[in-house]
């Protein structure tokens, strides 16, 4: 979903932003679900925010999904105090094979610096379109809308944390294989990463689990090549977009 010119010049009532992608980058919402009564049926409600000005809804999206054949599915949406017809399903970006044909070949995902945006305003169906059909998908627990795209080596994640999502994912995670992040694969060592990429704007040892991390930072992204030490070979790497600094 991306909502249209009118309903963004409604919401973000007259804040100025230095261009239309910060604009839209600014665009977020907050889930909560809303009734659970009707069997086999969920509302959930989408609160529209503008991040960071500010923590008051701008718009209310109420959607109902329906569990059909192992899966949910859309019932029907409506936003509060506009016409349903303000917002729209867009899934047409990436429909010319020439602009995203690169980016996965026979099933190996190739981020870079000129793509990584690209990839992470891809819609759900656009993920497929770009990368093939997943393994599998996984549902995830907090959101009927927050699923795994699981791809042999790598994950993409559309979690609703995430400020783009559902425009775009939240992360894609590497664990194997010989897809490549910024020419980077899982299984090269901390000292062959650097004679690629050159120094990190990080490296550390994380507080939270122990291991070793190098972060570099490119076109508002963050890339995380992790492994066991320093001397060690990296088993995972992360990619996701650089958090807002309030």
């Amino acid at each position: 979903m991306k909502p249209t010119e009118k309903v963004l010049n409604y919401i973000i009532m007259g804040n100025s932003f230095k261009n239309e992608k910060e604009k839209l980058d600014a665009f977020g919402y907050i889930s909560y679900i809303e009734d659970m009564n009707t069997p086999r049926e969920i509302k959930v409600l989408y609160e529209l925010k503008i991040f960071p000005i500010g923590n008051n809804t701008k718009a209310k999206l109420y959607h109902t999904y329906k569990w059909n054949n192992g899966k949910w599915e859309i019932k029907n949406a409506k936003i509060q105090g506009l016409s349903t017809h303000e917002y729209k399903i867009i899934e047409s970006k990436y429909s010319n094979s020439k602009e995203y044909g690169s980016w996965c070949k026979n099933g190996v995902l190739n981020i870079t610096k000129n793509n990584v945006d690209k990839l992470f305003n891809a819609s759900k169906n656009e993920i497929i379109r770009i990368c093939g059909k997943p393994n599998n998908i996984t549902n995830q627990p907090y959101s009927v809308e927050d699923k795994h795209y699981n791809y042999k080596g790598y994950t993409v994640k559309y979690e609703g944390g995430n400020n783009k999502h559902p425009w775009g994912p939240s992360q894609v995670n590497f664990d194997g294989g010989d897809s490549k992040a910024l020419g980077i694969k899982v299984g090269m060592k901390s000292k062959d990463i650097k004679k690629v990429l050159g120094k990190p704007l990080y490296e550390d040892i994380s507080e939270s689990d122990g291991l070793y991390y190098m972060l570099y930072r490119v076109n508002g992204y963050d890339f995380y090549y992790i492994g066991v030490n320093s001397n060690s070979k990296i088993h995972q790497i992360e990619v996701k977009e650089t958090p807002v600094q309030y």
